[in-house]
């Protein structure tokens, strides 16, 4: 490709593989070997387009119809259907399928020994029509259980953000859907989920200090009473001193969970995945990835909870829980201490910064700013009336 800048003319050079683009090279016992990145729609971009051609003309009116042309689509996406009698859902993706021995978290040879062997057919997509629970949740998760994440995805596990749509009542309205669905937006999953966990190991010893002892009972009560980062009375601050500690505390407390164990592969893991996506600098979607999977199965399986899928190792105080109950509560104290610093001994009176989760749009184009929402793709509500 030529590229001209200030009337000069510069040749650039991709390299191209038949497994994709060259992303950079490697030294495998003295010889160098090319790093190429395969993408199944590589070059097939709109390809996708049949997909949104057959929903216009009507092809997916029905809810075989429907699977057929949303599986035309190739890359990854959630798609909803519903009529007056039926709802349904498929998830899409033109996705390959691997050859035995390999390892999809690892690089695989290009020999063509590795390569895909074909790709999932529709029938082994996750879709579903009419569940009985009448409920189809979508937030960024898992399409189905024991569906594998993306080579890019660490974060699936045992907490996702789409478990704050929840309390449903027996006979849903229009209107609990709705405030569900607003409730959702504003709950810090941190608090909801996994904080519980956490005030569990430190409920089976003594807090170091009355300070620290407060501080968990702050966080603990606005986590029951559902953690709410709204700040109603428009001062600036988030209304709960529950999300002011656990702002600061979280990362130390995940580090303090995983690092007994991980030792210096800890910041390579903060590396790959920050371990907290609370929403101070999320631009209005957080809760989707961190550490909070890892910290709550690990913290379940010390408490000899049941637990689906156990990890091979403990990680908390190496399976010890009074280590790990020391080390927990020292992260706190820590995060205490950092707080007090800067906002006084009390830790009542201890306020998250709400000026910095507000939502921003592109510069130039809307300049104002808006209060924090953790805003899905679209949010719309539907209601279909009697025929005409």
């Amino acid at each position: 490709k030529n590229t001209s800048t200030k009337g000069a003319t510069k040749a650039l050079r991709y390299h191209v593989t038949v497994h994709g683009p060259v992303q950079g090279t490697v030294m495998v016992k003295g010889k160098p070997y090319a790093i190429a990145k395969d993408r199944s729609t590589y070059g097939q971009d709109a390809f996708g387009i049949a997909a949104l051609r057959d929903m216009t003309l009507g092809k997916g009116s029905t809810v075989r119809g429907f699977y057929k042309a949303a599986n035309e689509f190739g890359f990854t996406f959630n798609w909803a259907y519903a009529s007056r009698k039926h709802v349904a859902y498929f998830s899409s993706g033109k996705l390959p399928i691997r050859a035995k021995g390999t390892n999809k978290l690892l690089p695989t040879l290009g020999t063509g020994k590795y390569d895909w062997k074909g790709f999932l057919p529709l029938s082994k997509h996750p879709h579903v029509a009419d569940p009985k629970s009448g409920l189809l949740l979508n937030w960024n998760n898992k399409p189905a259980p024991g569906w594998e994440a993306g080579e890019d995805n660490l974060s699936y596990g045992s907490v996702h953000r789409v478990e704050a749509f929840d309390h449903f009542p027996k006979k849903v309205r229009i209107q609990d859907v709705v405030s569900i669905m607003n409730r959702a937006a504003t709950e810090d999953v941190t608090a909801t989920q996994v904080w519980p966990v956490i005030h569990e190991v430190l409920a089976t010893g003594k807090a170091p200090d009355a300070q620290a002892k407060l501080a968990d009972q702050l966080v603990t009560s606005w986590a029951r009473r559902g953690a709410s980062r709204l700040d109603a009375d428009l001062d600036g601050k988030i209304d709960d001193p529950g999300a002011a500690i656990l702002d600061v505390a979280f990362t130390k407390l995940a580090t303090a969970a995983l690092g007994a164990r991980l030792g210096s592969l800890t910041g390579h893991l903060a590396d790959l995945m920050a371990p907290d996506s609370n929403p101070q600098g999320r631009n209005g979607s957080s809760f989707g990835s961190g550490w909070y999977g890892y910290v709550d199965k690990d913290l379940r399986t010390l408490l000899k909870q049941k637990v689906r899928g156990k990890f091979a190792l403990s990680y908390c105080g190496r399976g010890s829980l009074s280590r790990c109950r020391s080390e927990l509560w020292g992260a706190l104290d820590a995060a205490d201490k950092e707080l007090a610093a800067k906002q006084g001994a009390d830790p009542r009176a201890w306020r998250a910064d709400a000026t910095k989760e507000r939502i921003k749009f592109t510069p130039g184009l809307i300049p104002d700013t808006m209060r924090w929402t953790n805003r899905s793709t679209f949010q719309q509500v539907l209601r279909f009336g009697a025929k005409p």
